[in-house]
């Protein structure tokens, strides 16, 4: 079964987020220099760095700080199960998740 790449949960998330009413929207992966997920909100800029690798994700966010890309990062840790996760069912896992 093929993985579930982090760039299709990031998706998923920034439409999750879109859904609550929040400015949110998934970065392509052409350059790294941007957060996964960029979110407006009330004058902030909030960067969502979601990996499934935990320091992976925290070295992002910081870095996204660190260079004035964000105002607030947020390290989102995923947890492995979701690699494998059929894509048509990665909300429902999301949503159902503990």
């Amino acid at each position: 079964m093929p993985e579930v790449r982090e760039e299709v949960i990031n998706v998923k998330l920034a439409e999750a987020l879109s859904s609550l009413g929040i400015d949110a929207r998934a970065e392509r992966a052409r350059g790294r220099r941007r957060p996964d997920i960029r979110c407006n909100y009330k004058g902030l800029i909030i960067g969502i760095e979601a990996s499934y690798d935990r320091s992976d994700a925290e070295k992002d966010a910081e870095e996204r700080i660190k260079h004035g890309l964000a105002d607030i990062a947020l390290a989102l840790w995923i947890k492995q199960r979701f690699r494998d996760v059929p894509e048509t069912e990665l909300t429902g896992a999301a949503r159902a998740s503990r």
